[in-house]
């Protein structure tokens, strides 16, 4: 029994069709040209088993080298070995442009080890959360680098570790990134390091993670598309002439006072829907009690009142 022409032609163009899309799976497989990036070890301090990595960042292959030179001293200096260390992990962890993905987190290295696993998972859930994957390049997400750092104080301490005081020295260091836009981020910390057998170690990490949660509340949030990242809020504080040391005095206070409200306004989530709520409840527990509702102040200085009987407003001077 021969098959018609029209059920043959059917039959190879199923064919083709099969042999096209197992091509493709094959292609796919064994012949995609698409690689995952590697990362190499371009640098080792084997005796305390740092590795620097060709990922890192000018500035940290710089600093490895100068903790390299320290460390390589007959006579080790603890003060400079933890000022290095310092540095060496605020550039690693607050550096997010060169990590692959979410688990890459930095500064692993100059954590104590028994504290390391609390240390990563709270990083992955906070700072590093967000973070995309770049392992086959091609990320457009824009993220931190750490461009400067500068070690503040070190002083030497005791700290109480697993119930035991042990000598520390506490560290304070401050950094800038090298783009303007992540200013908001945090920019200093408290660092307190102690020993583990020959090498200094990072120990006191509450501080570490209350840096994470007031870096990326806001970040999150905008990466979310909750929040936009635009600062309509800022105000600019008018100094007022100086006559006296008091004069002068008020205008440094009334800087201050102006930073902190408009870091507060504008990097404290949510802060325009928490004061408008608090204002409409104001106005509607006032609605209740008066006749006369204030509402705000006017340009002049005047206070503008609503008349719920008459249902219109009036500007009040006192």
């Amino acid at each position: 029994m021969h098959l018609k022409k029209s059920v043959k032609r059917k039959l190879i163009f199923l064919l083709i069709i099969i042999l096209i899309c197992v091509g493709v799976l094959c292609y796919f497989k064994f012949f995609d040209t698409k690689k995952a990036r590697k990362v190499k070890v371009i640098g080792e301090i084997k005796e305390y088993s740092y590795q620097l990595k060709d990922s890192k960042s000018k500035l940290y292959k710089d600093e490895f080298k100068n903790l390299e030179k320290i460390l390589a001293k007959k006579d080790v200096d603890e003060e400079e070995y933890a000022k290095s260390i310092s540095k060496l992990f605020i550039i690693d962890f607050f550096s997010l442009s060169d990590k692959l993905a979410k688990t890459d987190v930095g500064g692993s290295d100059f954590v104590h080890s028994d504290e390391l696993t609390d240390f990563l998972e709270k990083a992955e859930d906070t700072f590093y959360k967000y973070v995309e994957s770049n392992v086959y390049g091609g990320r457009t997400q824009k993220l931190p680098t750490v461009d400067s750092v500068k070690i503040n104080s070190i002083t030497k301490d005791t700290f109480k570790y697993n119930k035991t005081d042990v000598a520390s020295y506490v560290v304070k260091v401050s950094w800038t990134y090298s783009d303007e836009q992540f200013d908001s981020y945090q920019r200093n910390a408290t660092l307190t390091i102690i020993h583990q057998d020959k090498k200094l170690v990072i120990a006191f990490l509450v501080i570490v993670f209350g840096i994470c949660l007031c870096i990326p509340c806001k970040f999150i949030l905008v990466k979310m598309g909750i929040r936009s990242m635009n600062m309509d809020n800022f105000s600019e504080y008018k100094e007022k002439d100086v006559n006296n040391v008091i004069d002068k005095i008020n205008n440094i206070v009334g800087k201050i006072e102006n930073s902190v409200e408009n870091k507060v306004t504008n990097y404290f989530p949510f802060y325009n829907e928490i004061n408008s709520l608090y204002n409409r409840l104001d106005f509607a527990s006032n609605k209740i009690l008066f006749k006369d509702v204030p509402i705000k102040k006017n340009s002049d200085g005047e206070y503008i009142f609503y008349d719920k009987v008459k249902n219109i407003t009036n500007s009040i001077s006192f």
